[in-house]
């Protein structure tokens, strides 16, 4: 629809137009951590009883909510070439509560990620290399960035520049893109929203999820 009415659309999630993704990828090809074998994330709010969370007509559940951004973590570091996605969750009502999701990508590399609507949890986020490890403090968010050496000491922490609302890099994002007449943001072109959300219905098909449809 964007090409056909010649007009940008972009999904506006935010952890792909922030700083903190440069900084992750500049570490990562300094290579002071190495091969990047393996990713954790998790992401878990208390928000089981929002409405949206709790209803399937409103395509509830924890993983469309918050484990699109524990998807999207994986993939900025270990991108797109998949090979198999494995996740188990726990429902009430209907909708996901807590789910637990296994990505394996080529380069025998894996993501191992949780993601949940009802419990608390650190948010946190790590890289795995050969030589040392990345530590994200708020995956959703970005808040610290720390590097660790094979002997567990901190190497180097950064720190993401100060927000406004953090909302401002996906604004100055689009503005930049309709300036060159583009249809898309590179920071997160059409086929990575489409590849994320086949991710996740494949999880969801595979749990038989299906989400109400109303005419």
């Amino acid at each position: 629809m964007a090409k056909e009415k010649n007009l940008l659309i972009t999904e506006a999630i935010w952890t792909r137009y922030m700083p903190s993704r440069k900084m992750i990828d500049d570490i990562i090809s300094s290579g002071v951590i190495g091969e990047v074998t393996a990713v954790t994330a998790n992401l878990n709010y208390a928000i089981s009883e929002v409405e949206r969370i709790r209803k399937p007509e409103l395509a509830g559940g924890a993983l469309l909510d918050v484990g699109v951004y524990t998807i999207n973590f994986a993939s900025m570091v270990l991108g797109d070439k998949l090979k198999n996605v494995q996740a188990t969750a726990i429902f009430r009502e209907g909708v996901d509560m807590l789910d637990t999701i296994a990505m394996v990508f080529e380069g025998d590399r894996m993501a191992t990620l949780q993601c949940g609507a009802r419990e608390i949890s650190d948010r946190m986020g790590s890289i795995f290399g050969t030589k040392g490890y990345i530590q994200v403090q708020n995956i959703n968010n970005p808040e610290k960035i720390t590097v660790f050496d094979k002997e567990h000491k901190e190497v180097a922490a950064y720190l993401p520049p100060a927000q406004i609302t953090g909302y401002e890099y996906e604004v100055e994002a689009c503005a930049r893109a309709i300036a060159q007449g583009e249809k898309e943001c590179p920071e997160m072109p059409h086929d990575e929203t489409v590849r994320v959300m086949e991710i996740m219905d494949g999880i969801r098909k595979s749990w038989g999820y299906e989400i109400p449809l109303y005419e």
